[in-house]
């Protein structure tokens, strides 16, 4: 039962034709139980009591309660809704493919009918009698009103839940305004530090760039000004470099060079963006005291190929904590030219697959970091059973970012695993994903020969 219920919670969607001008289902809802058969509100409200599902006009959705991602869509008047890892694992079809071609006939999911005051409803669910009706989440409230309000001690109460989903929902039209709450040095402090976290993962690079611009402007008073200052700098900046644009990264690193960010988010954000005006601060991390600088920067002159910095990198791969020795043996094999020193680098490595779990997935992200063909055995026996379920996650994206063909055994037995696998479902999916993913970009990428 519990698979079930699971696996039908989530939505993708476009306008429908035909239907009321004032319907408009982007938007929170509450789940309401109480004009279900008695029977069935036991069941209903244990499962969707707490929780909030969030449609977005982007095609996707989540549900607050349980985290879980969805896709939404408009199908004969009616929204349905799938839960995404599930339909991928089934059609072999990545987010990017399956938001532009939904197949028309695939509509396991739930399926709501749409009032024209906007509600939601769902007659059944599984073999469980309904209606469970949903209602929208309305707003009177200004923003530091909803500031305010989400910050709440009781994260069970409705208000509470609800002001943060509005919130986390309208971040990309309200930013500006909790931006304001945030400069002013006159708040409360500990709002001001709160509006800041409500800004993480910012839905744009216009959200993300005001949000560092902001960064030199924070401001306090009292006995522990500074301290409190660079509290909301550091969650401003650790917020922003969590959207992956070069113009992000260079803003940070910037930043970082002045101590207004931290060192170490500039240099992740340096990773995946690789922007290249970086090098002098990645160079100057590999010394820091700090050992999560000195990991990150070392993976990301890697990622940028800074093959001169070697000779400052060697010594790290004798460093005192394993994730900063880790990234050093990675980047080592990436630029080793002979194959069986790269052979010896990727076994060192691979010693540390099984341990746990935070050093389990440094190795996995430095057998990824080598970019060579040497790695895919390793990264294959991770993923197959020698690592935990995180670690086989990541193995399964490395292995599909690599591109060489001598992974898809391994991938397509690691996706029956996972597609017959519903013990510890939200990690299993997670790897279910992953395999379809890596599948995916290895048909359709260039292979590598």
């Amino acid at each position: 039962m519990l698979s079930t219920l699971v696996a039908t919670v989530c939505l993708v969607g476009h306008p429908q034709p035909g239907l009321p001008k004032q319907v408009d289902p982007i938007g929170s809802y509450r789940f309401d139980v109480s004009q279900s058969p008695a029977k069935s509100r036991g069941i209903l409200n244990a499962f969707f009591g707490p929780m909030i599902l969030r449609i977005k006009p982007d095609g996707y959705a989540s549900l607050q309660g349980l985290q879980m991602d969805a896709f939404w869509r408009w199908h004969q008047g009616r929204i349905v809704v799938v839960y995404r890892s599930l339909f991928m694992r089934q059609r072999l079809i990545p987010d990017e493919v399956l938001g532009k071609s939904w197949p028309e006939s695939h509509l396991e999911g739930l399926v709501f009918e749409i009032a024209k005051d906007g509600s939601l409803r769902l007659k059944e669910f599984g073999a469980v009698r309904g209606p469970v009706v949903l209602r929208k989440i309305k707003n009177k409230m200004t923003t530091r009103q909803l500031i305010l309000k989400s910050d709440g001690d009781n994260y069970t109460s409705s208000e509470v839940a609800d002001a943060w989903s509005i919130i986390h929902e309208e971040r990309g039209i309200r930013f500006k305004e909790i931006l304001a709450v945030i400069l002013n040095p006159n708040e409360d402090i500990g709002l001001r530090g709160w509006a800041a976290i409500l800004l993480s993962s910012p839905p744009s690079e216009e959200v993300a760039l005001a949000m560092l611009e902001a960064v030199p402007k924070i401001k306090a008073k009292g006995e522990r000004a500074d301290r409190q200052a660079a509290s909301i700098r550091n969650t401003l900046a650790r917020g922003a470099a969590s959207f992956y644009s070069k113009k992000v990264s260079a803003l940070l690193c910037d930043y970082a060079q002045r101590g207004l960010a931290p060192r170490m988010e500039a240099a992740r954000s340096v990773q995946l963006t690789e922007y290249d005006g970086a090098k002098a601060m990645l160079l100057d991390c590999l010394s820091s005291n700090s050992e999560w600088e000195r990991e990150a920067a070392c993976t990301a002159l890697a990622k940028l190929d800074e093959k001169d910095s070697i000779g400052k990198i060697r010594p790290l791969s004798e460093d005192k904590s394993e994730r900063v020795r880790l990234a050093a043996l990675g980047a080592l094999a990436k630029w080793e030219p002979d194959s069986q020193e790269r052979q010896k680098l990727l076994k060192q490595i691979f010693t540390f697959v099984g341990q746990e779990m935070l050093i389990e997935n440094a190795a996995v992200r430095a057998l990824s970091l080598s970019n060579c063909r040497e790695a895919v055995p390793f990264l294959a026996a991770t993923l197959l059973g020698k690592g935990g379920e995180y670690a086989q996650r990541d193995a399964a994206s490395a292995l599909g970012r690599l591109g060489y063909k001598e992974a898809v055994p391994a991938l397509l037995e690691a996706k029956q695993a996972a597609m017959s696998n519903f013990q510890g479902l939200m990690v299993s999916e997670n790897v279910g994903k992953a395999v379809v993913e890596a599948l995916w970009l290895l048909q359709h990428s260039p292979k590598r020969g």
